[in-house]
């Protein structure tokens, strides 16, 4: 608007207001839909090699994981009623829950075929689903018949022209339309070593993009299919109609172009006009021009005062917790919403010179210049007071970036730092500065206070131990125990026993559960060392006990939790650590759940999966041996055909010449 008032070309403001916003609409609108439009149309005829699909694909993943979403709640509800006593009477009670559940039975484990212990819950019999569950402290499994019918209702959404489901046997479950081919060993050749998407042409040359998904709650194949002129035509419409809502868009453009120049040329037309015409133009000219130099001289005043004005608004955000307006933020911030840390420098009052309290304020600022500013970091640094200064970064500060600012330039008599956690506003400095402010009277404290250290190894596993519940490493916890306490006084096992306890409550309160008893030992003076060391273990026993019990409620969830990481990860070299490891649990704790459960160790387990999918690539694809091996997580030849020899009496060229 400076031209309007000095050079008086407001004539070709209008121009250039339509050419600005006409130009910006076309880039921002227009060429995208144009682009997009060529590129369906171009894409159109090699779309079905795209395996990232497509609609009809994320329609049937939401179909099969929804389903499979169903069987994982059947599993674990049929888990819980596992554990009633009796279960005629809690049966219809968790029939009204689950309408999918039509009938149970009792069965002895001899009548379950060893694969579907080993590889699912739920398995089809006689043309009908069950769903079985080992019942808690009995050599007996509760087997719940479901309602196929219901189990399997399409999704109203589906896009896919064809579902159907597979065994783990390539039975054929459930099919919705008819695909002759299913059963093919050449499709099933194909299924078996598909990532989840493969084209496929039939035996009568119609070509279909199939989508699968291995389901890890009940070891089915779920298997969709649809046409790939489906596809093509759905480019193709999509092409067309973005082309013309570009051609429509373009016409608009035009439109709001010429509003937009006429709405924003037209005040100022309208001043010039009566200055020109006007008989007090002269006049007006000189107070407009003013107006301008009074204008000019305010903005200057503003870009002055504007440092002191983002530190006061900063400094309020800071220590007030009040919502700052829209235009304030706009004006004032100097950061874009990211990442933030906050940091503390804080000097004790005390008897010394100003310019020596003022130390802070230095600090703060050479931090801000020099080890963030060399970096592109972008920094503030905020004087809260003549103690106290802040920095502002607008970053993730990394453990190494703390270690380095802890002990940066060295520390002077009587300053300490703090550093907050990272957050993602500005408008939570506030939280920030509280969260420094608590940390700041912390080292004050510990800066007074010198507490007792407890034996790292002694600490790791006893926190371990209440974890898992496992009572077995009980014993080495409480000798560590008596080992540390030996040489110490009264005091000092009283300390390190409660901040022991304290540590092994926190461990429960994680897991959401409660301690009723008395956390603490109490100090008195008549209490001794060997009370303190016997009321310590009672505690920590105690405590155990909760956590073992909480664990045996859960032994469904956990063992499924191990199941389907075994089965995911097959191909890798794992063993009992790595799976202690997935769930949080010791090695020992999660041998013997495997043991109890699967009636055989972790290594037997593994290979029983390894050889049942050894088979099924041997029987369904023309996969070397050499590659079968690898595919099923064995490290060498030699390996794969010595257990799978084991286990079938045969070596794996024999027994794929048996079966094919």
């Amino acid at each position: 608007m400076k031209n309007c008032f000095t050079e008086f070309s407001c004539e070709k403001e209008p121009l250039k207001f339509f050419t600005t916003t006409l130009l910006f609409l076309v880039a921002l609108v227009v060429m995208p839909l144009m682009a997009l439009s060529i590129y369906f149309n171009q894409s159109a005829e090699e779309f079905y090699r795209d395996t990232m699909l497509r609609e009809g694909q994320n329609s049937f993943l939401r179909y099969s994981t929804s389903l499979d979403s169903r069987i994982g709640e059947m599993k674990r509800a049929l888990e819980f009623l596992s554990t009633q006593d009796p279960i005629d009477s809690s049966f219809p009670e968790m029939q009204a829950s689950y309408p999918l559940f039509i009938s149970y039975k009792v069965l002895s484990k001899d009548e379950i075929s060893r694969n579907q212990l080993l590889m699912s819950a739920i398995y089809q019999k006689d043309d009908r689903i069950y769903l079985s569950s080992p019942m808690k402290g009995k050599e007996s499994v509760l087997e719940v018949e479901i309602a196929k019918e219901l189990l399997f209702l399409p999704a109203s959404d589906a896009r896919f022209a064809n579902f159907a489901v597979l065994s783990l046997d390539n039975d054929v479950i459930f099919t919705k339309q008819r695909m002759p081919f299913l059963t093919s060993r050449r499709f099933l050749g194909k299924l078996y070593m598909s990532n989840g998407t493969f084209d496929f042409e039939d035996e009568e040359g119609n070509r279909w993009i199939i989508m699968n998904y291995f389901s890890p709650n009940s070891g089915w194949v779920y298997v969709g299919s649809t046409s790939v002129p489906y596809f093509y035509s759905s480019y193709k419409n999509l092409s067309d109609i973005l082309f013309k809502i570009s051609i429509l868009t373009l016409l608009f453009s035009f439109l709001i172009a010429i509003y937009v120049a006429l709405k924003l040329s037209g005040p100022p037309r309208k001043i010039l006009k009566y200055i020109r015409e006007g008989e007090e133009g002269s006049q007006m000219r000189g107070i407009y021009g003013t107006i301008q130099k009074t204008l000019l001289d305010q903005n200057e005043r503003i870009r002055e005062l504007r440092p002191m004005a983002i530190n006061e608004f900063y400094r309020s955000i800071l220590t007030e917790k009040k919502e700052k307006s829209q235009r304030e933020t706009e004006y004032f911030s100097v950061f874009e919403k990211n990442l933030f840390t906050l940091i503390s420098f804080n000097i004790e009052n005390s008897q010394e010179e100003v310019d020596k309290k003022l130390l802070c304020l230095g600090k703060a600022e050479d931090m801000a210049k020099d080890y963030f500013g060399k970096r592109g970091i972008m920094t503030l640094a905020v004087h809260m007071s003549a103690e106290e200064s802040v920095v502002i970064v607008n970053s993730h500060l990394s453990a190494e970036d703390k270690k380095a600012i802890e002990t940066w330039s060295g520390h002077e008599d009587g300053m300490t730092i703090a550093i907050s956690s990272s957050y993602e506003d500005i408008a939570e400095l506030d939280i920030a500065y509280s969260e420094n402010r608590e940390k700041l009277r912390q080292l004050a404290y510990d800066m007074g206070n010198e507490s007792i250290e407890i034996d790292g190894k002694l600490q790791h596993m006893l926190i371990n131990t209440v974890k898992t519940g496992n009572r077995e490493d009980l014993d080495s916890v409480f000798k560590l125990y008596d080992a540390q306490i030996r040489t110490k006084s009264r005091s000092e096992i009283l300390e390190i026993s409660n901040m022991l306890i304290a540590e092994s409550l926190n461990c429960l309160l994680g897991n959401g559960l409660t301690f009723d008893g008395n956390a603490t030992i109490e100090e008195n003076e008549k209490i001794t060392k060997e009370e303190i060391s016997v009321r310590f273990k009672e505690t920590i026993t105690a405590m155990l006990g909760i956590m073992e019990s909480e664990h045996s409620k859960n032994s469904f969830l956990i063992m499924e939790q191990i199941r389907k990481f075994i089965e995911e990860n097959l191909q890798q070299n794992i063993g009992l650590q790595e799976v202690a490891n997935h769930i949080s649990l010791s090695p020992s704790y999660t041998g013997r759940l495997i043991k109890e459960n699967f009636n055989m160790g972790i290594v037997e387990y593994i290979s029983t999966l390894r050889i049942d999918r050894a088979k099924n690539l041997l029987k369904y694809t023309d996969a070397t041996v050499e590659k079968i091996g690898y595919q099923v997580g064995f490290s060498n030849v030699r390996s794969f055909l010595r257990t799978f020899k084991q286990y079938t009496s045969m070596t794996p060229g024999q027994w794929r010449s048996n079966e094919t």
